[in-house]
């Protein structure tokens, strides 16, 4: 069904266009012209009801982009590698392609050290245990076979496919980049500890370039610029606080960073000003019953928020 036939509703037409050109050749051109513009001032749309609805719907589409735009919202890094099969957080390999087929490049993954020294995407070993091995120890981490040979599991629900998929590795993702240069891995551990050895084993990679650092404090600015001097690095708010309360320290390092990202409820009008008189892009995450909402996008855009991790 063609956009002008989602808004236009014949009995609206007016009589003497009707006379001029049948009902199919209107709706035709409508349909060319409201992909480029839609205006709910047209004297021939009845902007009454579900008709109003609809084009407002249409007027406030977001849009969305691969890369960070200059002209504002909405910029997108696909979470834990995006959906796929209506799953989310799988981290897989077979996401990010998926994703990366639909147009994204910005893939968040998270990252985990395995106990004989191998990066393999998954949240934390909490969750992995608990999923996988439940009688295991809670200290336990397992070693890189442990992790391979267990597939990632996600149960059918009324919007997902019940479905596995093989685990995946940093090398698995390196490899991935050196095939697709367009494509960007955004980093995130939940081990502070191992940032540095993390910094370290991406120096060792051919597409180290693609890959764009999270960061969870100011101290960890300097370790990426003194490893990967060329690295993007995003400043992750959820573990120092609200942004609002480190005006001064982002105005620091502010220069050095790719964006900024925080919880969408730590959005403020204040300190979005003040990002965007600094050119500081600004992303927000969260759950994904409430991030992925085009509505959320649309108004948080007009506030001056640059993108989002989607699901």
């Amino acid at each position: 069904m063609s956009l002008g036939r989602k808004v236009i509703d014949s009995k609206v037409i007016d009589t003497s266009l009707r006379n001029r050109m049948t009902i199919k050749l209107f709706k035709w051109f409508l349909s060319t012209v409201l992909l480029a513009q839609i205006t709910l001032a047209d004297d021939n749309i009845d902007t009454a009801g579900a008709h109003a609805k609809r084009a407002q719907a249409l007027v406030s589409r977001p849009a969305y982009f691969p890369h960070l735009n200059s002209n504002g919202c909405c910029f997108v890094i696909a979470h834990a590698g995006g959906g796929i099969d209506g799953n989310t957080y799988t981290n897989s390999l077979q996401a990010v392609d998926e994703n990366y087929s639909l147009g994204t490049r910005y893939f968040e993954i998270d990252l985990a050290f395995t106990s004989d020294g191998h990066w393999v995407a998954t949240h934390d070993w909490r969750h992995w245990l608990k999923k996988n091995l439940p009688n295991s120890s809670p200290d336990f981490i397992p070693t890189l076979e442990d992790f391979t040979k267990t597939r990632i599991k996600k149960e059918r629900l009324s919007w997902s496919i019940e479905k596995s998929y093989p685990p995946s590795t940093l090398s698995d993702f390196s490899l991935y980049l050196q095939k697709h240069p367009d494509a960007h891995i955004v980093t995130d551990i939940k081990n502070l500890t191992q940032f540095q050895q993390l910094l370290n084993d991406i120096r060792q990679l051919p597409a180290k370039k693609q890959f764009v650092l999270q960061v969870y404090n100011f101290e960890q600015i300097a370790k990426v610029k003194e490893t990967l001097p060329d690295a993007k690095i995003i400043l992750t708010m959820y573990r120092l606080g609200n942004p609002q309360k480190f005006v001064d320290e982002i105005e620091t390092v502010r220069g050095e960073l790719f964006g900024i990202t925080m919880p969408m409820n730590w959005v403020s009008d204040a300190f979005l000003k003040q990002a965007n008189h600094w050119k500081l892009p600004v992303f927000l995450h969260g759950a994904p019953a409430n991030i992925n909402s085009r509505q959320l996008h649309h108004s948080m855009g007009l506030r001056g928020v640059n993108g989002f991790y989607l699901d």
